[in-house]
């Protein structure tokens, strides 16, 4: 978390985004989830999750502005940043 509230500090908010999102997924992995696996896509995380999990819902959040900002090229803002790190932090 702390490489992200630097970059946003920084203004770098397309990666204190891309931070979050990388947190979010070894957080649900350090809780026994899953392992983490770089061949998966970013989906595919939040397909592993039931339609029940609390935490599925945060994680498709913060997934959807990570694509949005990482590989669609948007620009990314405080606001952004602040949306997935309240995302992140309201994960059980």
């Amino acid at each position: 978390m702390q490489q992200a509230r630097s970059a946003a500090a920084r203004s770098e908010y397309r990666d204190a985004v891309r931070i979050i999102y990388g947190a979010a997924v070894r957080r649900i992995g350090d809780a026994g989830t899953w392992q983490v696996d770089p061949a998966r896509t970013h989906r595919e995380y939040v397909r592993l999750l039931p339609d029940d999990s609390s935490q599925r819902p945060p994680l498709l959040a913060i997934t959807i502005c990570y694509e949005r900002v990482w590989y669609g090229h948007a620009q990314a803002s405080a606001v952004d940043y602040e949306a997935v790190l309240a995302e992140l932090e309201s994960m059980p």
